[in-house]
């Protein structure tokens, strides 16, 4: 094997100016330097980041400055090279948050005291509506309250964490399982505690009248430490993951807000107020199994991928809706800042090379789209880039591993001894393989496993009541926003549309595909039984389902036409 030689500067000049507040800047630093592989990294690392692979290099745009000089090394075997990029950040003459100074500050009735008075503000978004706080570190914090305790029994309570990766276990409450709760996680255990700038500290409030892992939290709140004061309009960064950038309500495209006016019962004062409580706090979604009631709380918006694809579907159509900017602003600063957090704990899944949110019955739907739309909205490559960083994972999202078109693999399994489908040991639950004439349909499956399709509708309780019947308002804004390639499985829109017509009690159509004899023998269970429409009803928004089918074919043509 031949030894590579080492790098090599190439004469090339990438000094750059940038705005201030223009958001994490991309600098492709690998067009310094010449040779084959090529590892890099930068000498100062505050508030620059770089890929070790790539050699594209991050630049924070937040703090305006003449002249930063930024040192890149690429190394290989055979040796290193380094280069110098000047970069500038421009004062673009905005307005900072206001400070205020003092030793103990409150956040949604919990307290955090200080070893002295510390400078400190609050984001946009977050905090019950008063604004998630930052704090100007280093800091110290030296207790909070209300704070760590253990109880007679044994039950330590109002843990917490600092920069929460995504993980099982956690350090909030010992009345999780023994293998979740991890007493060294937790940081309400390690007071004083330190703050760094670019920390998130997380404190659980427990509920002492548990008596299971479900009930634990009563609420999450949420301390960050920066360097400087953000801007005034400024979200919260991440909590996790390994980059904590901070966008700006400026940032974000109203002009690609939609203006789709409401069918069927019109939302008012009531339904808004309603969302507003309901995202007024900060989403902790760290767990990547469908094990994490200790999470939960009534006070957050919920988990369980059904669920939180019902919550969160409603207040997403009201600020694509014909109301005021000034009457759905504070709910669209809600929905983006879900969708930061949740690209943060993205990352933090894929530096440990796995992926959070595998198809695994109802748990994990709705995390997608929340990232797909804040990308959207920020204009930011990374969100918009989320399948194809995806694709490089062990696993898959949930909701692309669950759907799929019929091949010829599928046919051969499901008629053979290997099939497995799921609740096989449930007699009333019909069991239906696939046939020739199935193959190129769209279909679903509770989990990415080939030998767990099954040809019957009712075959997998999940199908009809946790899944796609929560997902028409994600499903319409998706088509609508141009956002189907970024999306990147296509079963998913054509099944759901195949969901629509079958839920409806409507012939399928992919078995007819508007020819007058049918392709393929009918799917068992499709069909309305007793009962049927209300039980299926009680799954989904039907301000959702009335709006996608309102506006479907404004958005959506079945492949056989077009």
């Amino acid at each position: 094997m031949m030894t590579p030689s080492p790098p090599r500067l190439r004469p090339v000049s990438l000094d750059c100016c940038f705005d201030q507040g223009s958001g994490w800047q991309a600098i492709p630093a690998a067009q310094a330097f010449e040779g084959i592989g090529l590892r890099y990294s930068v000498s100062d690392g505050e508030r620059v980041h770089i890929d070790p692979d790539s050699g594209q290099l991050w630049v924070a745009t937040g703090t305006p400055h003449d002249g930063k000089t930024v040192r890149v090394r690429a190394q290989n075997d055979a040796g290193t090279a380094e280069a110098d990029i000047l970069i500038v950040v421009e004062d673009d003459g905005s307005s900072r948050a206001t400070l205020r100074a003092a030793r103990e500050i409150e956040i949604d009735d919990v307290t955090i005291r200080f070893n002295r008075p510390v400078e400190y503000g609050h984001f946009i978004s977050g905090g019950n509506g008063a604004g998630d706080p930052f704090v100007i570190g280093p800091v110290t914090v030296e207790s909070y309250s209300p704070g760590p305790v253990q109880t007679p029994q044994g039950r330590v309570m109002n843990g917490a964490m600092l920069n929460p990766s995504c993980r099982t276990e956690v350090g909030f409450d010992s009345l999780t399982a023994q293998d979740v709760y991890r007493p060294e996680l937790n940081a309400g255990l390690q007071l004083p505690l330190r703050l760094e700038p670019g920390d998130a500290l997380i404190i659980c409030i427990s509920n002492p009248a548990a008596t299971s892992s479900r009930e634990t939290a009563v609420k999450f709140v949420i301390l960050t430490c920066v360097a400087e004061a953000p801007f005034e309009d400024s979200f919260r960064p991440p909590y996790s993951g390994p980059d904590r950038p901070i966008w700006r309500l400026s940032d974000i495209r109203t002009d690609r807000l939609l203006e789709l006016p409401g069918v069927g019962r019109r939302l008012g004062a009531e339904e808004r107020d309603q969302y507003r409580s309901r995202l007024s706090r900060f989403v902790l979604d760290i767990a990547p199994t469908w094990n994490r009631d200790h999470l939960s709380s009534s006070q957050h918006v919920p988990l369980y991928g059904r669920d939180l694809c019902n919550q969160e579907g409603e207040p997403f159509l009201w600020i694509h809706g014909t109301y005021p900017i000034e009457d759905k602003v504070d709910i669209l600063i809600s929905l983006v800042q879900n969708g930061i957090d949740r690209y943060g704990v993205f990352q933090s899944a894929r530096r440990q090379n796995f992926h959070p949110w595998r198809p695994d019955g109802a748990h994990h739907g709705g995390r997608k789209f929340s990232i797909l739309h804040a990308g959207h909205l920020l204009d930011d490559p990374g969100m918009l880039s989320i399948m194809d960083q995806s694709q490089a994972l062990d696993g898959e999202f949930h909701e692309d591993g669950q759907t799929f078109y019929v091949t010829q693999d599928v046919v051969d399994l499901t008629n053979s001894a290997e099939w497995r489908p799921p609740y096989a040991g449930d007699d009333t639950r019909p069991k239906q393989p696939y046939e020739a004439a199935m193959i190129g349909i769209p279909d679903w499956r509770g989990k990415a496993l080939l030998q767990e399709s099954n040809a019957a509708w009712t075959g997998h309780p999940y199908r009809v009541s946790g899944n796609h019947n929560a997902q028409h308002a994600q499903v319409l804004l998706l088509l609508a926003l141009g956002l189907r390639e970024a999306w990147g499985h296509e079963a998913y829109f054509d099944y759901h549309m195949r969901f629509c017509e079958i839920i409806a009690n409507r012939p399928d159509p992919w078995r007819f595909q508007d020819r007058q004899n049918a392709i393929y023998d009918p799917v068992e269970g499709s069909r309305p039984i007793e009962g049927w429409e209300d039980w299926q009803r009680r799954w989904r928004s039907e301000l959702s389902w009335q709006m996608l089918m309102a506006y479907r074919n404004t958005y959506y043509s079945w492949p056989w036409a077009s």
